[in-house]
């Protein structure tokens, strides 16, 4: 799966070892072993980018976009930069529950667009 090699890259794991941990620790919820497992990495010396929702949603688009050779490699590089960014207490849930299509929040999904454009347009 590629969130699993995406959350193994960005934390410096296997991708067998985040599927049991992610069984084991989380009942196999992505987004909070991948939050859980960002609380206990150690900060890097570098200061991760900011994550607009500008700059997300250009990236997930271009995961949809990629297709090819070593295309699940370059997906979860992708992943994987977006998690290493990730600076605020949610945001590797929220990222992981997004690509996963499971945000378990009781919001129809146009009003969650909704609310993502009027978030994008306060922006500028």
């Amino acid at each position: 799966m590629i969130l699993s090699k995406g959350i193994a890259e960005a934390t410096g794991s296997k991708p067998n070892a985040v599927k049991e941990n992610c069984k084991k620790k989380c009942n196999g919820d992505y987004g909070d072993y991948a939050e859980l497992c960002k609380k206990r990495q150690k900060q890097s010396f570098m200061k991760p980018k900011i994550l607009t929702c500008q700059n997300v949603f250009r990236k997930l688009k271009n995961i949809t976009e990629i297709s090819g050779n070593k295309a699940q490699e370059r997906k979860a590089g992708i992943i994987k930069e977006l998690l290493v960014n990730c600076s605020q207490e949610n945001e590797p849930r929220f990222l992981v529950r997004s690509l996963e299509g499971k945000l378990r929040i009781q919001l129809q999904h146009a009003t969650l667009l909704q609310a993502l454009a009027e978030a994008s347009f306060s922006h500028f």
